[in-house]
Formats: C-alpha cells, structure tokens, sequence
C-alpha cells in the first residue's frame, strides 16, 4: 500500500472533499475561516500542498478552482493506521485495537460492524501472532 501523509490541518479538508465529492476553493476557505479562524492563504497553502502529494485534484474555472480527492477516506486511513500500528508491538496491537473500541461511544449497529469484521477475522485466526521488534523495543525480548 502506498503511504498517503497527510498533516491534521490538511486531513480537515480532506474530510470536507470526501464529504461533498468536490469543493469550490472560495467554498473551503469560507469554512475554515468560520471552523478554524485560518487566514485564506493558510487554506490555500494546504490545498496546494495536497495538489502536490496528489491527494487533490483540481479543475480550473475561470480564475477560480475546484477541488476533488484523489484518495480516498478509507486509503488514507488504512495508510495512517498502518504506520500508528509499525509503532506497536505486532502482539499488542489487539490491545490496542480493543482499547479503542472501548475509548469512544459505539451505537447498534457499529456493534453489528464490529461482530461481522471479528467473525471474519476468525477464518484468518494464527495460533500466535510473532513478535517482529528489535531487541529491547519490547518486553518479548527482556527475558
């Protein structure tokens, strides 16, 4: 999978394309003048920052331009949680998962979710999972 890096700030407006599929500029600096306080520049310089990273693509109106993802929500997301997760030891990270599950409120059906992918999970089920840490990263090796 490719690595998609993305900034907190530039993450914002990401979610505002996934969430429209498209955005005019003066739309998006409207928003986070309101949201966040930012200066339009500051909106400017991020979007021109993702046109770079080819998370955004654009298309020219006039003197004025409209913005599309690229990525999508879920590439971002699993290229994020992939790269949190090589932080973590390969046999904590059912801890972690299972910590946040825990951390947020969970409706009905995000329960219903969280069953189907574990029951899924249990056809790919290992009988250990390997530790892949250098010596001393975890306590798999203090012994």
């Amino acid at each position: 999978m490719k690595k998609v890096d993305v900034t907190p700030a530039e993450w914002e407006i990401m979610r505002v394309l996934w969430a429209n599929g498209e955005a005019r500029s003066a739309d998006i600096i409207r928003i986070f003048q309101e949201k966040r306080h930012w200066k339009p520049t500051t909106t400017k310089t991020l979007l021109s920052r993702l046109v770079d990273k080819n998370c955004v693509g654009t298309i020219q109106e006039g003197n004025r331009y409209r913005y599309r993802p690229l990525v999508t929500e879920l590439d971002v997301w699993r290229s994020v949680t992939n790269e949190l997760f090589t932080f973590v030891c390969d046999k904590d990270r059912a801890s972690r998962i299972a910590q946040m599950i825990e951390a947020y409120p969970l409706s009905e059906e995000d329960l219903a979710l969280i069953y189907q992918s574990l029951e899924r999970a249990e056809g790919r089920k290992v009988s250990q999972v390997e530790c892949h840490c250098f010596k001393g990263q975890c306590r798999c090796h203090l012994a």
